[in-house]
């Protein structure tokens, strides 16, 4: 007979009850599929979950801020109704850019009055 059960992976680690209620979520939940890895030994403390989500946020940011400019190049060349929207779409995507870059400098300036470091970029 086949089990639905046996095609789920085991979410939570060994000895880890939810329904105990003296457990850590962050020992209990595994990385990926990978069982020898939970979250609490890679994310030891909030800041180097921070750093990983911020990091993040800005390459994506980036890459939308990209194909923006991608797409009012493409309405540019579109002709002449298209000329009006790539010129907003651009004043947009420029805006967006601005708050990134100052966004950015916040978080350097912040690091280097306070001697914390919020931002170390993911290569």
């Amino acid at each position: 007979m086949f089990s639905l059960l046996s095609i789920i992976p085991q979410a939570f680690a060994d000895g880890c009850n939810p329904g105990s209620g003296s457990f850590k979520l962050t020992d209990c939940i595994f990385l990926g599929k990978d069982t020898s890895k939970t979250v609490a030994d890679v994310y030891d403390t909030p800041s180097k979950l921070i750093n990983t989500i911020v990091s993040n946020i800005f390459i994506f940011a980036g890459i939308i801020l990209l194909l923006t400019i991608i797409f009012a190049g493409f309405k540019l060349i579109s002709g002449e109704k298209g000329l009006e929207d790539a010129r907003s779409i651009l004043k947009v995507a420029l805006i967006g850019f601005i708050v990134m870059f100052i966004a950015y400098w916040m978080i350097l300036i912040v690091e280097t009055v306070t001697g914390i470091a919020i931002f170390s970029p993911v290569l």
